[in-house]
């Protein structure tokens, strides 16, 4: 049933949906729900399409009850970005609170966003940055989450930002520094974040600078391994994730400041500066 009602909704959206940017979001979301939802009780299958997907951080889904599917917290469930207990409970309060499909900022910075289906109890979590580029929109145009102007399509897709959600959402969530400035110098070997000035090797720059252009997408360890240490090292999992540890103490001796380099469970590296 929430299938069929997914198809509808792609159908009708598509009738309606022009050239607004958040139109073509929204199409999209649907298509990536119906996607998700014919993998229910398949974790590794979803797993597997997030690797595929680099633009979607992460999905959530219920069952009609209210029992979360996915991330489950036992079994394999390999998701790519780790969602602690209180953020699930923050997602699921925002969804049940909001009379319908949103769209709101899943970081102070807007990096990522949030949209949530309630016909098919799935809410999916979007690198911004990617998906604009993936869906061939201009570099910010999903930056600001705004109200459609069409009343048309608002009917349809009632994609409006839920403002006592999102206020909810801010609410319950624990007060965050703000992000250091990330500048690496690679022809000096330096780094600085903000007033840190970090001294580093060879390896570190080379590692950073292939994180860095990547643009927040992940980096297998393979691709690390092999401007690392080069094409003919055998790859020893301990030594990259030794290094990785290494490399995060220096950019963050007291642990002070926001992640830099997070870790990839089972595929690899990312840079969020």
């Amino acid at each position: 049933m929430a299938l069929f009602l997914l198809i509808c909704l792609v159908l009708t959206a598509r009738l309606w949906s022009q050239d607004d940017p958040w139109d073509v979001a929204s199409l999209r979301a649907i298509e990536d729900s119906a996607t998700y939802a014919q993998q229910v009780g398949r974790a590794d299958q979803i797993g597997f399409s997030l690797g595929q997907q680099p633009f979607i951080a992460n999905v959530l889904i219920w069952d009609q009850e209210g029992t979360l599917l996915y991330p489950t917290s036992d079994g394999f469930t390999p998701i790519r970005y780790e969602l602690t207990a209180l953020r699930i409970k923050e997602i699921e309060t925002s969804r049940a609170s909001a009379e319908r499909p949103f769209w709101a900022p899943f970081d102070h910075r807007a990096t990522k966003l949030l949209t949530c289906l309630h016909e098919a109890n799935i809410c999916l979590i979007y690198r911004r940055a990617e998906l604009e580029q993936e869906l061939g929109l201009e570099s910010d145009a999903l930056a600001k989450v705004t109200e459609p102007d069409r009343t048309a399509l608002l009917a349809v897709m009632s994609l409006a930002v839920v403002i006592t959600g999102a206020a909810l959402l801010w609410g319950l969530r624990p007060a965050r520094p703000a992000p250091a400035a990330f500048e690496l110098i690679a022809d000096q070997f330096i780094a600085r974040r903000g007033d840190l000035t970090v001294e580093l090797t060879a390896r570190d720059v080379a590692i950073l600078d292939v994180l860095m252009k990547r643009d927040g997408a992940v980096v297998t360890k393979d691709d690390l391994y092999n401007v690392g240490w080069g094409r003919d090292f055998m790859p020893n999992s301990r030594a990259l994730d030794q290094h990785m540890i290494n490399l995060r103490q220096k950019l963050d001796p007291d642990k002070s400041r926001p992640h830099l380099i997070h870790t990839v469970r089972g595929i690899g590296y990312r840079l969020e500066v």
